[in-house]
């Protein structure tokens, strides 16, 4: 079993539009996923309900983040 997904790409504006396909298998196994990228597929995790962004690059946002999903257990994103 996967407690979260992670979706991680370098801070690049490229990556901006872009939608990763690594989202849609978070999606689809209904757990919650930690987003790294900027742009569209950013706002489809955060409007949509599905999990919680990061800065890019920002380890220690992300170790924040990682330890935020494992301390609320209630949390809920399908």
């Amino acid at each position: 079993m996967v407690d979260f997904s992670i979706t991680h790409l370098k801070n690049t504006s490229l990556f901006k539009s872009v939608i990763p396909s690594k989202i849609f298998k978070g999606m689809a196994m209904g757990v919650p996923i930690l987003h790294g990228v900027e742009g569209e597929s950013a706002n489809i995790i955060e409007s949509e309900d599905f999990g919680v962004c990061f800065i890019s690059e920002d380890s220690e946002d992300l170790t924040s983040k990682i330890l935020a999903l494992v301390k609320d257990k209630q949390i809920n994103y399908l």
